[in-house]
């Protein structure tokens, strides 16, 4: 991502918690007409909460180069930029959840988590269900190729806890976890195409569990997948 205002964005993005995605065939050859990029993107975005994945901005144009579409968001305690390439490359870095409270007139800071302290469960289940959804339906996609990966880290980790949200609905996290030794995870699945369209909610649930047992916290597939059945699927 070359140009000055998307380094900005990064920069900024790096200062905090933020989760870097790569979604890619596992073989690049040129094979999506660069004017389907934005479409292929607003049609497979995820829409589960208030706010899809990836998002975009209908009110701007998308940066655009010889084989690349980009969007940049930096609205309120939103912020996120991601690239689709024409061989199906899909780059994507978004802020971690709560993270930026301070620069939002919408949503007040938790007095349950410090600035850079904390990691929601709640809002974890939904990431990796969005992330490994929006993957499926790209590998359907013009961007899909028999094997696909999907590489996820999330970084600016050290020192933080899981803690608990919306108790209420999601009774089986009710404690704090003690704060995570390492500054960042990463995590890498590579499988069949057809793996990926079928089974997008089990794998998941397979990197939402590798990523609570860093925290000391082994929560089991059956669980993870009860959470998962809370989560809306409309397409909007």
């Amino acid at each position: 991502m070359s140009t000055a205002q998307s380094m900005k964005v990064l920069d900024k993005l790096r200062t905090r918690g933020h989760w870097s995605v790569v979604i890619r065939p596992a073989t690049f050859e040129p094979r999506i007409p660069h004017s389907d990029l934005l479409p292929i993107v607003e049609r497979n975005s995820v829409r589960l909460r208030g706010w899809d994945y990836p998002h975009v901005d209908h009110r701007n144009r998308p940066k655009s180069g010889l084989d690349w579409v980009e969007q940049e968001i930096d609205w309120q305690d939103e912020i996120e930029i991601w690239r689709f390439h024409t061989n199906g490359l899909f780059v994507h870095n978004f802020a971690m959840v709560g993270d930026w409270r301070d620069q939002s007139t919408f949503w007040s800071a938790d007095p349950n988590c410090q600035s850079g302290r904390c990691v929601y469960y709640v809002s974890t289940i939904y990431s990796f269900v969005e992330i490994f959804e929006f993957a499926a339906r790209l590998a359907q996609s013009k961007a899909g190729g028999s094997q696909m990966r999907v590489e996820i880290a999330i970084k600016n980790l050290e020192g933080r806890r899981l803690i608990p949200e919306d108790a209420w609905r999601f009774g089986s996290f009710d404690r704090c976890t003690s704060p995570i030794p390492i500054p960042e995870w990463s995590y890498q699945w590579d499988g069949p195409q057809t793996e990926l369209i079928a089974r997008p909610r089990e794998i998941a649930a397979g990197a939402t569990r590798e990523f609570f047992k860093r925290f000391g916290l082994d929560v089991s597939l059956d669980v993870l997948a009860q959470l998962q059945e809370t989560i809306g699927r409309s397409r909007g």
